[in-house]
């Protein structure tokens, strides 16, 4: 088989959806399909918590088995309590409304 062609089919492994997921599941799902769970950043270790956010392969892709699936996650302070925006800049006017 040439290799424009893709993984040979008797090899090749479907890439899970692994966006959603915490991190921990993420590893989980991964390994049970044959490919690995590594950082986007290869600077920066994979955090212990935290969401995923992003993938690359997408899923349903299909790879050859042990194929490194680049993830990127959001780690929060944690708690469950959904996701927390930014600070909101304190008003120019004070509470009385004056300047």
């Amino acid at each position: 088989m040439d290799a424009a062609a893709g993984p040979d089919p008797q090899d090749a492994v479907l890439v899970p959806a692994l966006v959603g997921l915490e991190i921990g599941e993420a590893h989980a799902l991964a390994l049970s399909a044959r490919v690995v769970v590594v950082s986007a950043d290869p600077v920066d270790p994979l955090p212990a918590t935290g969401v995923v956010t992003a993938q690359q392969p997408l899923a349903g892709i299909a790879v050859p088995a042990a194929t490194a699936v680049e993830v990127l996650v959001e780690s929060g302070g944690g708690g469950g309590g959904g996701s927390v925006g930014a600070p909101v800049p304190p008003s120019p006017l004070d509470p009385a409304g004056t300047a």
